[in-house]
């Protein structure tokens, strides 16, 4: 009997199999011998018996099926009460065998990334860099971290110093996920996941600021950009820095830095600033001088709205006034006796390449016995605008 080849008009792959026409036009379809040991599989799991979820100390027939992290596994063999337990995905060779695998953005991976975001709304989160790369000197164990910029629930920023975490060991036999993280000291660190067949990432310590998770592939020290996953939340909330307790100085015209009003900046970064100081003094004889530092090449535009002496340079006429200041100059502020003289500064700080801080600076104008105070509750706000 001659049968001449047809190709197959049904849905599925070329392995379902091929139409054949005999040559009066009866029409059969034809299996592929490779069909067997599929069709024998799909017997024995007919067969099978849903036995819930894995348990210890428990004996499984061959073609039980048990549901353990999130996977469904059937018994390929009959396995006996022993110890240690054999755990679906955790020996090898290993009797049990996967059938369904567990969806890859289960709950565990849900519980992390709602971890990180619940911190951003506290406002623990990055305002920039801190980036998550492979070793730059050829890949291995080690990941590097840029530097960067984080803001912590205090609302206060602090800088991150470039830097190595060196992961653990790869399992031998079973894949993991590990991530790297840098707290609110600004350590850089990592925590190491559990090695299994559904890997799901660790917990995030607190009091830290996720970056980065790392698949990590069984028996593989190598880690590539491929395995990193980038996790940084970003914030825009402000840097809001307040002087928690008040400072004198008397005798003293020479400007120093305030111990308390100084806000962080890294590299490239742009803020805009409003700043509010509340000076004091018994007498309207020394009255006040401030200016700011920052990094060599950085800029600030400011305005002022007080009552102003002179300011360096000239512009003496100047009394109650709003106006752009060169950063380098002294302003020198007219106070009444005994009463609060508020200063509000609005401005545009734009910093340089080099990581660093804006310092207030202040000091009597007139050398005198009579203290200048800068009262609590003056502050900085700083609102990223990159």
């Amino acid at each position: 009997m001659a049968f001449e080849a047809l190709p197959s008009t049904g849905a599925g792959s070329a392995e379902a199999g091929r139409v054949v026409r005999a040559s009066w036009g009866e029409q059969v379809r034809l299996n592929f011998d490779d069909h067997e040991e599929r069709i024998q599989d799909l017997e024995a799991i007919s067969a099978s018996v849903w036995t819930g979820a894995w348990a210890e100390d428990t004996a499984y027939n061959a073609g039980d099926i048990v549901q353990h992290n999130g996977s469904s596994w059937r018994a390929s063999e009959d396995i006996p009460i022993q110890s240690p337990d054999v755990e679906p995905g955790q020996t090898s060779p290993d009797p049990w065998v996967e059938i369904a695998a567990a969806g890859q953005d289960g709950s565990s991976d849900a519980a992390l990334d709602l971890e990180r975001l619940h911190r951003a709304l506290q406002g623990l989160a990055v305002y920039s860099g801190c980036a998550v790369t492979e070793d730059n000197t050829g890949a291995g164990l080690d990941v590097d971290v840029a530097a960067g910029h984080i803001r912590l629930t205090t609302a206060v920023g602090l800088l991150v110093t470039a830097g190595e975490v060196t992961l653990d060991a790869a399992h031998s036999t079973l894949p993991r996920i590990d991530i790297v993280w840098v707290n609110t000291s600004g350590t850089l660190g990592k925590t190491t996941g559990t090695a299994a067949s559904v890997p799901v990432p660790p917990t995030l310590p607190s009091s830290t600021v996720l970056l980065a998770s790392v698949a990590r592939t069984a028996a593989d020290d190598t880690v590539v950009n491929a395995d990193i996953t980038d996790k940084r939340t970003y914030t825009r909330l402000p840097q809001i820095i307040t002087k928690s307790g008040e400072t004198s100085t008397g005798t003293d015209n020479t400007v120093n830095n305030d111990p308390h009003l100084v806000m962080t900046a890294a590299a490239s970064e742009q803020w805009g600033i409003d700043c509010a100081l509340f000076f004091t003094c018994a007498s309207n004889t020394p009255d006040a001088k401030f200016d700011w530092t920052m990094p060599t090449s950085s800029t600030l535009s400011w305005s002022l709205l007080g009552q102003i002496v002179a300011v360096t340079g000239g512009d003496s006429d100047v009394r109650i006034s709003s106006r752009a200041q060169d950063v380098n100059g002294l302003t020198e502020i007219g106070m009444g006796v005994s009463a609060t003289t508020c200063i509000r500064i609005d401005g545009h700080f734009i910093n340089s390449t080099t990581a660093g801080s804006l310092q207030l600076r202040w000091a009597q104008n007139t050398s005198d016995p009579t203290a200048v105070v800068l009262k609590a509750d003056s502050y900085i706000r700083a609102f990223p605008k990159f």
